[in-house]
């Protein structure tokens, strides 16, 4: 799987129900989400299973819905991006602090946040509201787009800023 086929498959899963359904999404790629309650401080984990070579994400059932679903497409891009890696350590997860793992973190929540929410997507949504690529975006759209989305606000705006949309600074706060 690489990123052309991911946006694909993305676009395909969006276009059904209005947002991305990221467990049907695990599911086409073949990979279990399992539910569980776990400590606060836990929001996910891909695991490999060297036995059957099948990957299954855990996600932290106690996290807001926003939250959970980021988690989810978070350690659906460490299976695009760094399967090798997923592959070669067994599980992934932000445990590990090193300039190495910060680097595949940051590729992984970027494309979290193009798998939530697609560029094609994000510009038909503002364009039915008239506002285009470069437009400011006032801090009541960015919240009513994050709602719209399922995420939260901050994922928002960052992905906004990526597509050249203008969100005020207060977004961010």
């Amino acid at each position: 799987m690489n990123r052309e086929q991911l946006k694909n498959l993305v676009d395909d899963v969006y276009s059904e129900k209005g947002f991305v359904d990221v467990i049907r999404l695990a599911n086409e790629l073949g990979i279990e989400v399992v539910v569980e309650k776990r400590p606060e401080e836990f929001n996910a984990c891909i695991e490999y299973d060297k036995q059957t070579g099948k990957c299954r994400i855990i996600a932290n059932m106690l996290h807001s819905l926003s939250r959970f679903r980021f988690s989810v497409a978070h350690e659906i891009a460490h299976f695009v991006l760094h399967q090798q890696l997923v592959k070669k350590e067994g599980l992934l997860n932000r445990e590990k602090k090193n300039s190495d793992n910060f680097k595949i973190e940051r590729e992984a929540d970027r494309l979290a946040g193009e798998i939530l929410m697609p560029a094609s997507a994000v510009k038909e949504y503002f364009d039915r509201q008239g506002i285009r690529e470069g437009d400011q975006v006032n801090e009541e759209a960015v919240n009513q787009f994050a709602r719209d989305f399922r995420v939260s606000t901050y994922a928002a705006a960052i992905r906004l800023k990526e597509l050249h949309y203008l969100v005020p600074g207060i977004v961010l706060a």
